[in-house]
């Protein structure tokens, strides 16, 4: 054997190998999912059928390994008449098995400072030492005891208060809220801005009418910073997830059938 067959050889060895080692679970298998809207779901015959608004997330969590790639892939027949928004996702889980809102994740790391004087409830200014990344929206609030190492995360101290305006007076930052301050914040208190949000989702399309469609997410890795959901690198201190479908978000009372829904692992 030459060397460029031994080379051929070893290659498609390797080849082999990486597809023996993924691994594709089957979530159209009856009993996979809970069905916490208790709404109209049938499974037969490996397949999933819905009926107008429905959510649903699978019994089982898995462990996150950031070296390994998942892949959802969801093949669905639409209603003959009407479209319905998909939203394919994960609930996020912390180190202690506890998934918490999307807030408690999505820190903005740019944000993070310090409170430079005492901010009583009630009040309508905060004092920091860097304000100049804040921003006024009303999704957006206020994390307290925040770590530069984000180890907080994910954050449930969670003072919603969004900012109206921001400017710079001397050394430190006024940041001005669109309503009174909701508690008390000391002196020396790390902050950063966290934002609301919906669960992590890989896949956002609408399922056309009376048609079948085939629709990936892949997600790979961590953030590298703290930020909002991305859809492609978990978020981070995620430890485990679970597998999610809002499915008719738009409320159009729509049927769908579900011919598969799988995770690949590889």
């Amino acid at each position: 054997m030459n060397s460029f067959t031994k080379l051929a050889v070893c290659a498609a060895a390797l080849a082999g190998a990486a597809v023996v080692s993924a691994e594709t679970v089957k979530y159209t298998k009856p009993g996979m999912f809970l069905n916490p809207m208790r709404r109209n779901v049938t499974e037969a015959n490996g397949q999933i059928k819905t009926q107008g608004k429905t959510f649903l997330i699978a019994k089982e969590k898995f462990t996150i390994d950031p070296a390994k790639k998942y892949t959802v892939t969801v093949k669905v027949d639409g209603d003959k008449a009407k479209g319905a928004a998909l939203y394919v996702g994960f609930q996020v889980v912390d180190a202690k098995g506890r998934a918490y809102p999307a807030i408690n994740w999505q820190g903005q790391q740019q944000t993070f400072t310090q409170v430079v004087r005492a901010a009583k409830k009630g009040d309508k200014v905060i004092y920091v030492k860097d304000g100049s990344r804040w921003v006024s929206h009303s999704t957006f609030h206020i994390a307290l005891n925040a770590k530069q190492d984000n180890s907080d995360v994910p954050n449930t101290q969670i003072v919603r208060n969004p900012i109206a305006s921001k400017a710079k007076q001397g050394d430190v930052w006024a940041l001005t809220l669109k309503e009174p301050l909701k508690a008390d914040i000391a002196a020396g208190t790390n902050v950063r801005q966290h934002a609301d949000g919906g669960y992590f989702y890989s896949i956002i399309r609408t399922v056309p009418a009376g048609k079948e469609s085939t629709f990936t997410g892949t997600v790979q890795g961590f953030a590298k910073n703290l930020s909002s959901f991305n859809g492609k690198q978990w978020p981070i201190n995620a430890k485990k997830a679970q597998l999610l479908l809002l499915i008719d978000w738009n409320n159009a009372n729509a049927e769908n059938t579900f011919k598969d829904i799988s995770l690949t692992i590889e």
